[in-house]
Parts: C-alpha cells; sequence; structure tokens
C-alpha cells in the first residue's frame, strides 16, 4: 500500500505482508480491528482479492 501512496497508518489493514496464509490475514485484520475499535468480536470483514484461493478462503 505504502509503494502506491495510499497511508494506512490509522486504518487496521493485513496483507501478504503479515502472512502468506490467506486466512491467517483475515485471522490478523480480525485481530487488529478488535483492537482498534476495542470490540469483543468483529462484526464484519472486507477481504479483497485477486485469485480463485481468495475466493476460495472468503467464502
Amino acid at each position: 500500500m505504502h509503494k502506491a501512496g495510499i497511508d494506512v497508518t490509522n486504518i487496521p489493514i493485513a496483507s501478504a505482508d503479515d502472512s502468506f496464509s490467506r486466512k491467517e490475514i483475515i485471522e490478523t485484520v480480525n485481530l487488529k480491528a478488535k483492537k482498534w475499535y476495542k470490540l469483543e468480536k468483529s462484526q464484519k470483514t472486507v477481504f479483497i482479492g485477486d485469485g480463485i484461493w481468495d475466493v476460495k478462503v472468503a467464502s
């Protein structure tokens, strides 16, 4: 995101920089969001991908 010029400093986000596993990326961002927003559980996750493996993990 940084190389694309997108500032994500104040956004709980996870990417392939956090893990190779798509499932672990989703788990990581859920943990970050819960901590950031002081939630007991996440309410909604938005996952953006570009491959069939992304569709599989999102379903």
